[in-house]
């Protein structure tokens, strides 16, 4: 009883937008799940967790800034200050869920070499956790690393 979901993330070209779809695709049992929570992951470093907010030198920079670094190419656009996690209630089964993303930030410690951070996470995936709720079951909780493509114009 594994939900199923298909999630795709398109770039629109020459900019810095993207857009993740979300399709609940079964099983059909199910028939929708009540939430659908979803939470980008960092890029899979290990020192690149809550540990690593304690240990870096502040250099005016708050643990608080640090953990909201998005270590990947997009976070969400137009949800929150660092654009981690979004939300949705009660998706059917065949629903599309629409999400805008952005690029990531650039962390204050790497204003002076932007072009860096983003070089380096210019082919990497989103690296996702969806989890899915469901009155009666127990939390899903699964993990996606979604590559990005192109979008098409058509």
């Amino acid at each position: 009883m594994t939900p199923r979901l298909d999630i795709t993330v398109r770039r629109r070209p020459e900019t810095d937008e993207a857009r993740l779809v979300l399709t609940f695709e079964g099983p059909p049992e199910l028939e929708r799940l009540d939430t659908v929570e979803i939470e980008i992951r960092n890029d899979g470093y290990p020192y690149r967790n809550s540990s690593y907010a304690q240990r870096v030198p502040s250099r005016g920079w708050s643990r608080e800034e640090i953990l909201n670094t998005i270590w990947g190419p997009y976070r969400f656009s137009r949800v929150s200050a660092h654009g981690r996690e979004v939300q949705a209630e009660h998706v059917e089964l065949g629903e599309c869920l629409h999400f805008s993303m952005e690029r990531s930030a650039v962390p204050p410690w790497f204003s002076s070499d932007s072009t860096f951070w983003r070089d380096h996470y210019s082919d990497a995936p989103v690296r996702l956790w969806v989890r899915c709720r469901r009155e009666g079951h127990r939390v899903w909780i699964l993990a996606y690393d979604v590559d990005v493509v192109e979008a098409d114009d058509s």
